[in-house]
């Protein structure tokens, strides 16, 4: 469903690719076989805002194989403080691990946004697509 829209920015950082699409969408692929901690996140982060401080978006991330997170970035995304370029986050996980780490995440942390997991892409996207449109 991704191939349905136009890429207007692209950057692969060592854990992390970002594509910025023209709907608004930001598609974040979580390399496989890394643990992103907050310095991941920063990196990717001045990039985000030097698309526009102002701009939020619809997030998109699909997590690689053995793919996880640190703490410290886990409470960044659920905090409403930290996390302002956000209108929505959608999880695409592919193993077990992840989702007990993302349903731990969704209980311990409640994000402030709306936040949900899924095992497909397109679903996530299609959901992404709604919540921009009940805006």
């Amino acid at each position: 469903m991704l191939q349905k829209f136009n890429i207007v920015f692209e950057k692969e950082f060592e854990k992390i690719i970002m594509k910025k699409y023209d709907n608004n969408l930001m598609y974040y692929q979580l390399k496989p076989h890394t643990f992103i901690e907050m310095k991941d996140v920063k990196e990717v982060l001045e990039e985000v805002e030097k698309l526009g401080s102002e701009i939020k978006y619809l997030n998109l991330f699909e997590f690689g194989e053995n793919c996880d997170t640190d703490s410290e970035t886990r409470m960044w995304a659920s905090d409403s403080k930290g996390n302002k370029q956000t209108i929505a986050d959608a999880f695409v996980i592919r193993s077990l691990a992840q989702k007990i780490v993302i349903n731990f995440y969704l209980k311990f942390h409640k994000p402030h946004k709306p936040t949900r997991v899924f095992n497909k892409t397109n679903e996530a996207i299609k959901w992404l697509l709604s919540i921009e449109k009940s805006e």
